[in-house]
């Protein structure tokens, strides 16, 4: 019996073609993965220049733009921005 991944021609049976990976698929997901986590110690260097508790703390209010009094060392909407980009 013949499996269905080989094909044969009359006699002779070829052996299925090996695969190849999707780099372009590979590198996609790589890239997103380092953006989105290479965000983390950018919030967490805002988060200690601004004197807000931890980067956690400053990505909740970054995702509710909620900022209240405090000063920043960069205006609201970066942080906002890395919020959106890394979620």
């Amino acid at each position: 019996m013949v499996s269905p991944d080989t094909q044969t021609d009359g006699a002779t049976a070829v052996a299925p073609s090996t695969r190849q990976p999707d780099w372009p698929l590979i590198i996609f997901f790589a890239l997103a993965y380092l953006i989105a986590w290479g965000m983390i110690p950018v919030l967490a260097y805002i988060a200690q220049q601004s004197g807000v508790a931890d980067w956690p703390t400053l990505s909740e209010m970054g995702e509710s733009a909620t900022f209240g009094n405090i000063d920043f060392i960069v205006p609201h909407w970066p942080i906002s921005l890395i919020m959106h980009i890394s979620v």
